[in-house]
């Protein structure tokens, strides 16, 4: 991490940085990923970063702090001077031109459509920052928009920008590096938190970046060809927010694709989002997904996100955004943002990643090195979420160990991915949700796109891959079925405790009692174990949906017990739970139900929130888009007795079905 500490000059210079953000023009140079960029140059030419960021860091009263962070490679960490004179003879070549227009134009449009077209904020969200805006801002107008918006002078702002970047000298920054090959020469200690570290000089490479070298290709951005021109609403918001929204309709049911969709008109928000599920064969995804599989699935999807990069960061910065990820189903595929560029973006994605084929050892061997270290992580975890993802690996199919992926991807040759690669798209069913401000002909337009790309042949309903819940047996005495677990990170003094009680029985009234369940128990829990018993810091009662099909879930994180003790704690709690929903007041029972039923039946406020919550039904083959108006039925329709009978049966040592 390259940082400045900069200075405010006066109150009235404090203001002007905030009303005009030369931090935004600064940081969308450095930090830019298209093409003569500096990342497209240390990373796709040098193979000596992953990423980089460009941006203010932190702020307070008195000064800014504003950072290039770059996540290098092994190679880059063995060049890292290369690497940061790299970085200047960027800023030389950007501070020997004269900042380009467009910079000003396009990121002070982005700023204003971005507020205007903002989605509805929580209360929470908006009271926080606006109670932080009121410190930053001197008028009222400005404690909502405030960093949002851009409002200075467009001269101001180029000066101060102009400034900004000319601030950035090698005498007045600091450098810091963060590498576990830092240990051997780490010997001091810091206060807080006792972490390692040690400090240098850096003279010779003071001396390179006071004059670096010209790098050839450097270039400052390109106006950004993604930024939407029209924002006209196609449909005229009348769907009233007192009921709930309506239904995506099913505009196509063939043999390879399904396709639902639904016209905005209750927001009014020139944007869309398009939903995509491949599903693959069951012969290799779903229950049949390997520690292989998921090794060649994160090295192309590694490789396709590096080959699109340059092309969708502009998008990105002009409110376009994708996602490619592979699920136990097959490949899922993610766009939304301004639809007046959204379905040419589609177009040219979706061509790209049905015709990608990795074809570097070099650029694999860096994907390998990313992916490995991201693997390497999960042993360093806490305790809980531990314990948790074993307890998943008893519960779900597919189920295996980042260890073991690591291996594979260790053992993955290029031409064994090219092979595998070829086969992802011979076979395939894909579904879609294309939802928001589109016409219908807009919708099929995209769908036609995603058909010239992806030319698979049909899987059968019966062949497509599906991940599968697995029943736990029923154990009514003792613990139940008990898994002990080394914990991972051998340096960790912390002993955790998942407990996970399943109810196999999938009528809706089932569920929602287990629902109703952890809602109850979740304070209690807490208060008990947590505040009288003082067992730990992470103390949680709850429920998890695993497949629709509900789960109480209670954990506990100690560093003052060990996990049996833990378990016999939580098991005692358990035991003694009946007789608190048993003598609970009727009042406070129908309190707990009302609070659950109007969490169901609260409204969405965001079109993004409906889409999601659509595409949920239709990834999971449910369409049950009344979903959360059923459950508050049947919520509504329990009885105290009836929950304490799912209780004593399900959770209670010694029920018939837990």
């Amino acid at each position: 991490i390259l940082s400045w500490v900069l200075p405010f000059l006066s109150p009235a210079d404090r203001q002007a940085r905030a009303d005009c953000k030369p931090s935004l023009i600064v940081g969308s140079l450095l930090g830019n990923e298209g093409p003569g960029s500096l990342l497209s140059y240390l990373k796709d030419e040098k193979e000596l970063v992953v990423s980089l960021g460009s941006a203010v860091v932190d702020e307070n009263a008195d000064f800014e702090v504003f950072a290039v962070a770059l996540d290098l490679t092994q190679a880059g960490l063995e060049r890292k001077e290369e690497v940061i004179e790299s970085v200047f003879s960027y800023i030389a070549m950007a501070k020997a031109q004269q900042l380009p227009e467009h910079l000003f134009s396009e990121i002070d449009a982005l700023t204003e459509v971005g507020w205007k077209f903002r989605e509805t904020q929580g209360p929470a969200s908006v009271v926080n920052s606006a109670a932080a805006n009121m410190q930053k801002y001197m008028a009222p107008a400005r404690y909502l928009s405030g960093p949002a918006l851009i409002t200075g002078e467009e001269a101001v702002q180029r000066r101060l920008a102009t400034e900004l970047l000319q601030a950035l000298t090698p005498e007045e920054m600091l450098i810091t590096y963060c590498s576990q090959s830092f240990a051997p020469k780490a010997k001091d200690t810091e206060y807080w938190y006792k972490t390692k570290y040690f400090v240098e000089p850096f003279e010779p490479l003071l001396a390179r970046c006071k004059a670096p070298k010209v790098v050839a290709g450097l270039k400052l951005p390109a106006p950004n060809p993604f930024i939407a021109q029209d924002y006209a609403i196609k449909a005229s918001p009348s769907e009233d927010f007192s009921v709930r929204p309506s239904e995506p309709e099913m505009i196509l049911d063939g043999e390879s694709w399904r396709v639902h969709f639904k016209q905005d008109n209750r927001y009014g928000q020139p944007k869309a989002y398009a939903f995509i599920q491949i599903s693959q064969g069951n012969d290799v995804f779903g229950q049949q997904t390997t520690p292989k599989t998921s090794a060649y699935a994160r090295l192309l999807k590694a490789s396709l996100q590096d080959a699109l990069n340059e092309y969708s960061y502009d998008a990105s910065v002009a409110g376009l955004q994708y996602s490619c990820s592979f699920t136990t189903r097959g490949i899922a595929l993610s766009f939304s943002g301004y639809n007046d560029k959204l379905p040419a973006f589609v177009e040219s994605i979706v061509t790209a990643i049905s015709t990608h084929v990795p074809n570097s050892e070099v650029k694999l061997q860096r994907y390998k090195d990313t992916i490995l270290r991201d693997l390497k992580s999960f042993g360093t975890e806490q305790p809980y979420k531990h314990a948790s993802f074993f307890a998943a690996l008893c519960k779900n199919l597919p189920a295996y160990l980042p260890t073991q992926v690591a291996e594979e991807v260790k053992a993955v040759s290029l031409q064994e991915l090219q092979a595998w690669t070829a086969t992802v798209w011979q076979k395939g069913y894909g579904e879609m949700l294309l939802q928001g401000n589109l016409f219908e002909e807009e919708a099929r337009g995209l769908v036609r796109s995603c058909e010239r790309a992806f030319k698979f042949a049909p899987i059968p309903q019966p062949d497509r891959a599906q991940p599968a819940l697995v029943t736990l047996p029923v154990v009514a005495g003792g613990w139940g079925s008990v898994l002990r677990m080394d914990e991972p990170n051998v340096n960790e003094g912390n002993s955790a405790v998942y407990a996970h009680f399943q109810n196999a029985n999938r009528d809706v009234e089932a569920q929602v009692a287990m629902e109703l369940i952890g809602s109850m128990m979740e304070q209690p829990f807490y208060a008990d174990l947590r505040t009288k018993q003082q067992l730990g810091y992470i103390v949680f009662a709850g429920t998890k949906n695993e497949e629709f099909s509900r789960a109480l879930v209670l954990t506990v994180q100690s560093s003052i017990a060990n996990a049996d003790y833990l378990a016999e704690r939580i098991m005692e709690f358990v035991d003694a739970f009946d007789a608190v929903i048993e003598n609970m007041p009727p009042a406070q029972f129908s309190t707990y139900v009302q609070g659950l039923v109007e969490q169901k039946l609260e409204m969405d406020k965001k079109l993004s929130s409906e889409a999601l919550r659509h595409w949920g039904e239709i990834v999971d083959n449910q369409y049950v888009y009344d979903r959360d108006e059923r459950e508050a039925a049947a919520l509504r329709g329990l009885t105290q007795e009836g929950v304490l009978k799912t209780y004593r049966e399900v959770v209670k040592t010694g029920g018939s079905e837990r």
